[in-house]
């Protein structure tokens, strides 16, 4: 960590740098419980093996083929941090229902589910590339390798964490309570994002894209 330390001071862009991990573990977090856990949800959700692919499969898809827009949907916000932060709470947002889904009826459960890790996951797909374009601009390029491979190093170990946290939960809450390990884990997941969006709001945003 003094390396580290020593290493973002002479950046100028330091604050931004250091902010841009400690939102990474939340988003790693988030990222760990919404991905490793959809599959078992869709299950519980009664998802047979048409759905399961479905759900592999149309997400993306989907977030694959909206890389093209991209830059124009920054362009009509007019800023790569603003449309992070809306698109990080988007995200968010789209988590909420998936929470509330196990404790509904109905075999529509299983179209919803795939309707909302579609959007959650065009989201992400935008929000990847948008963040590396922002977060490159903060720093040279012979020392982007340097920070990123830290910061991913970090971010590896807050998933880890938040994946053996999520099955956990679900193994205690296995039988009868098993909907309502899901509704907490999808909401922490929620609330992981909702708050990596407001670490995220108070990095500084630089022109271009």
């Amino acid at each position: 960590m003094p390396a580290l330390q020593s290493f973002l001071s002479r950046n100028p862009f330091w604050k931004s740098l250091d902010i841009s991990w400690k939102e990474g573990i939340a988003a790693s977090v988030m990222q760990s419980l919404a991905d490793d856990y959809s599959i078992p949800l869709a299950l519980f959700l009664g998802a047979g093996p048409v759905e399961i692919g479905l759900l592999v499969a149309i997400p993306s898809l989907a977030s694959s083929v909206i890389q093209l827009w991209t830059p124009k949907v920054v362009d009509l916000l007019g800023s790569r941090l603003r449309f992070l932060v809306r698109s990080t709470a988007g995200q968010a947002i789209c988590l909420l229902p998936i929470a509330l889904l196990p404790c509904l009826n109905g075999t529509w459960r299983i179209t919803a589910f795939i309707v909302f890790v579609t959007l959650f996951r065009i989201l992400g797909s935008l929000i990847s590339t948008v963040w590396g374009s922002l977060t490159s601009d903060y720093l040279p390029a012979e020392e982007r390798g340097h920070y990123f491979g830290w910061r991913t190093r970090i971010i590896g170990i807050a998933g880890i964490l938040g994946t053996i946290w999520g099955g956990v939960l679900l193994f205690s809450y296995r039988g009868i309570l098993q909907a309502a390990g899901f509704v907490i884990l999808v909401a922490v997941a929620a609330i992981a994002r909702f708050l990596s969006s407001a670490i995220m709001s108070r990095m500084q945003d630089l022109p271009g894209g």
